[in-house]
């Protein structure tokens, strides 16, 4: 796995594009963010957010559902995801088309 971009790590890579325009985001939505750019950093080889997809967004989950939700619960894992899709829906970048509602049996049933 490739860690650096001209000379930055791939963490602080995935973590500079994080910028957004609105600057007061929320201390949970911070929080959310920074869970999935380390799961993105730690689980996959992914150097843009253009790349992550909703295949990449089940793993999140399905990671969290592997350790038993021990870090975060399974309805904050739901939310750290919508709050993802949120952030990139606000920041012009391309957004996975991912169903997260309760309607979609389908992914339940999946994962």
């Amino acid at each position: 796995m490739h860690n650096s971009i001209g000379g930055v790590s791939r963490y602080d890579f995935l973590l500079s594009q994080f910028q957004y325009e609105n600057k007061r985001i929320t201390e949970d939505i911070q929080h959310s963010l920074d869970r999935l750019c380390l799961f993105l950093y730690n689980h996959t080889n992914i150097h843009y957010f253009s790349f992550v997809n909703e295949k990449i967004l089940i793993a999140y989950i399905n990671y969290h559902r592997s350790i038993n939700f021990e870090i975060i619960p399974f309805f904050q894992t739901v939310k750290d995801v919508n709050n993802f899709l949120l952030f990139l829906k606000g920041n012009g970048n391309n957004v996975p088309n991912m169903d997260l509602s309760i309607g979609n049996s389908n992914l339940w049933i999946r994962l």
